[in-house]
């Protein structure tokens, strides 16, 4: 069946029955329904045949633009297309928006290769990107929740939720966040701090691991270092490491 082009009117139509996640706001819609009231609508939504009804494939934005602005019908492209290739191409139409959040991407990105059975390469051909894009948006489809909202409300990097995510204790993680977001951590500091997480230094592991030497078999003593600022002995587990430029050196240690 050739595709076709129709004016329908909204009431026939089915808003998407798997809709892409979103975060564009009532005030976005009105505007666009402003904007294709005043110069009309340039790119028609497509749409396809699903239980005797339309379902909204492409342009579910400016299907809503009509309902919110009150336009009885818009022009349709019907096209005879299976779920899987529905789905397809709202994925693909979703990620090409700007601005569109990581996490978002990561969900979309996620759902569509688990419609591929887990093919990589098909996946990332069907959204036109490359095998790292996709790697990297699977990833934060798994990261932990709580990088998942900072990196959602752009209170960290990208890279610094992925270096997170190596932390797999969650107290340590929460304290690294923390760190990241109060002093707007780095993707080099980030990765300084799992490096040190990994080797024992940071976080709840610390104190399992710096042990006195000296103590008696079967005896847990914790290492006291003396500070050279107030000369008194503070455990090594209360320790931070803190990264200074090396030309201010000179003013930490007067």
């Amino acid at each position: 069946m050739a595709d076709t082009t129709e004016e329908i009117f909204l009431t026939e139509i089915d808003e998407p029955a798997e809709a892409m996640r979103s975060d564009i706001g009532r005030e976005e819609i009105f505007e666009l329904a402003n904007d294709i009231k005043k110069n009309g609508l340039i790119n028609p939504i497509t749409v396809r045949l699903k239980n005797g009804r339309y379902e909204v494939v492409a342009g579910h934005r400016r299907l809503l633009a009509h309902r919110y602005g009150g336009m009885p019908a818009i022009r349709c492209i019907v096209r005879e297309l299976s779920d899987d290739d529905a789905f397809s191409i709202m994925t693909s139409e979703n990620l090409a928006r700007e601005n569109v959040n990581p996490v978002d991407e990561a969900t979309d990105t996620k759902r569509l290769f688990e419609r591929q059975s887990g093919d990589l390469a098909r996946t990332a051909a069907v959204l036109n990107r490359s095998r790292d894009w996709v790697s990297t948006r699977l990833l934060i489809a798994d990261m932990q929740s709580d990088l998942k909202e900072a990196l959602r409300s752009e209170k960290i990097k990208m890279g610094v939720a992925l270096a997170f995510s190596k932390i797999t204790n969650d107290t340590d993680r929460a304290a690294a966040l923390q760190m990241a977001i109060s002093q707007g951590a780095s993707i080099v500091v980030a990765n300084y701090i799992v490096a040190q997480w990994e080797a024992g230094l940071f976080g709840t592991a610390l104190e399992r691991i710096i042990a006195d030497p000296n103590a008696l078999d079967g005896e847990r003593r914790v290492v006291m270092w003396r500070g050279s600022v107030d000369g008194k002995e503070h455990p090594a587990t209360d320790m931070l490491s803190v990264l200074v430029w090396r030309e201010n050196v000179g003013y930490i240690e007067a």
